[in-house]
């Protein structure tokens, strides 16, 4: 896309933005920490380095194909660019070599996107991939292997596979016990079940309890709260 596209296309944004940070009930708030000034500065930034490449001639990094994505994700409006952000996630995993972490990222993001397009297989098959590079790479950071399971299991959670997606929440928590986001997604699928067959009360009292100790202004504590109050055992 030439620059002036760009710039076209970015002076049509909302001037405060909100990340589509796709979790397993759908579109949810900004990321944690990130208000719509910093998300406006890092959409700028973005833009403005692709910008400089382009009239350059100068050829995309897989890092700017990921950030690229990002841009595209960023788009209150939603669904009009996933397909450009679809293909490049793509290229950006192509690109990424040996860089795992730009591998793992891109990926994760495609299996985001894929879910909500409700094409469940390829969302699938993306978070696995995402997974299986950070598991078995060298130096990748501890809370991004923890969000590549996370988002796999909120995949299969999407997917009514609930025993694989408990699989995938605790091995999120094993790559990193002190990140509050696996424990609510696990907290929640077992007060589900807990309605259901399994009766996962206690299992759901727990997680919700360190979820809410880890981050008590967590974007979803007022609802782990809630939900606590009707899995915790009754005095």
């Amino acid at each position: 896309m030439m620059a002036t596209a760009w710039k076209t296309w970015f002076a049509a944004l909302p001037l405060t933005l909100t990340l589509i940070a796709f979790g397993c009930g759908g579109k949810e708030a900004k990321p944690d920490g990130a208000s719509g000034e910093d998300e406006g500065m890092m959409l700028t930034a973005t833009v403005e380095k692709i910008e400089q490449k382009q009239t350059a001639k100068q050829p995309l990094s897989a890092q700017d194909f990921l950030d690229l994505g990002y841009v595209q994700m960023m788009d209150e409006g939603g669904r009009k660019n996933w397909n450009e952000a679809l293909a490049n996630f793509t290229k950006a995993a192509d690109a990424a070599g040996a860089d795992k972490a730009v591998f793992v990222k891109a990926n994760l993001n495609k299996g985001k996107l894929l879910r909500e397009m409700k094409k469940t297989s390829e969302a699938l098959a993306a978070c696995k991939a995402a997974c299986d590079a950070a598991d078995t790479a060298e130096g990748i950071d501890a809370r991004l292997k923890s969000d590549a399971h996370t988002e796999h299991g909120c995949t299969f959670e999407r997917d009514q596979k609930t025993d694989n997606a408990e699989s995938c929440y605790t091995m999120a928590i094993a790559a990193d016990g002190g990140y509050p986001k696996p424990y609510w997604y696990r907290g929640r699928l077992f007060a589900k079940r807990n309605d259901s067959t399994k009766g996962d009360a206690a299992a759901a009292a727990a997680d919700l309890k360190k979820y809410l100790e880890l981050d008590p202004e967590a974007k979803n504590a007022d609802k782990a709260r809630e939900l606590l109050k009707s899995v915790a055992p009754k005095s």
